[in-house]
């Protein structure tokens, strides 16, 4: 027989996440539904329920290194407050010497001028004051 596929305007990938949520949600489907001649395996519960719990260890590794790369981005971009960088940016080279440092969508970006740059465009550090 052939694949199954997703209904016909369904959003869900194949590859979103699972939610908590989402996973109770089918462990209580299951539960309601199971044959009760043939009930699930206690092993098979205890089985999903270690896969839960490492799901949501991963959920909370994953915000803990995101908060850790974010403080780590803003330390090694907070010494270059005062210095003068060259980046190229949209195709254009732009230098200057960074006046602040702003956090937007967990990326640290430089203002140079009226110009904010990513830290992953620039391409020199130092040169001559002007």
């Amino acid at each position: 027989s052939p694949p199954l596929s997703p209904p016909m305007g369904s959003t869900r990938s194949p590859t979103a996440p699972v939610k908590q949520a989402d996973f109770l949600k089918l462990l209580a489907a299951q539960l309601q539904y199971q044959n009760p001649l043939e009930p699930a395996k206690d092993t098979e519960f205890l089985g999903q329920l270690a896969q839960f719990d490492s799901l949501q260890k991963m959920e909370e590794l994953t915000r803990t290194m995101s908060s850790l790369l974010t403080v780590a981005q803003l330390s090694s971009t907070s010494a270059l407050l005062g210095k003068r960088v060259t980046a190229t940016s949209k195709g254009e080279t732009v230098s200057g010497v960074v006046q602040r440092i702003t956090l937007a969508n967990g990326e640290a970006l430089l203002q140079v001028g009226n110009r904010q740059l990513k830290l992953g465009e620039v391409t020199e550090l130092g040169g001559e004051q002007r």
